[in-house]
């Protein structure tokens, strides 16, 4: 996941940020879909793919797009099964804000310290 953040924030312009300020926007307003235990509804998640998407949109390999894609899915499918093991309250809209300032900044090393 590393590779294609670190070659979208090389690559991305100004159209690349409007499209990941957009997303944020999208899913920001989602927040009421996100339950006190961490728990989200299917049109969040779905925000939230897209706003990872977004973020590493300029990337312009596409093997290392496809096989982040398949790691992202499987990332998912374990975030959603262990959300209900644990006690650790999330606060998702200041993680993906910094995610966000973060990769406006290109600030490669802080943005994949982010990410995983």
């Amino acid at each position: 996941m590393g590779l294609c953040i670190q070659e979208s924030l090389v690559n991305g312009g100004l159209a690349s940020e409007a499209t990941l300020r957009g997303a944020f926007h999208l899913l920001q307003r989602m927040n009421s879909e996100v339950s006190f235990d961490g728990s989200t509804t299917p049109a969040w998640r779905e925000e939230h793919d897209a706003f990872h998407e977004a973020a590493v949109a300029a990337c312009a390999n596409s093997w290392m797009l496809k096989v982040r894609s398949m790691l992202h899915l499987q990332n998912s499918r374990y975030r959603n099964f262990s959300i209900f093991l644990t006690s650790k309250s999330l606060n998702l809209e200041s993680q993906h804000r910094a995610l966000l300032e973060a990769t406006l900044a290109r600030d490669i090393e802080k943005t994949c310290s982010l990410m995983t």
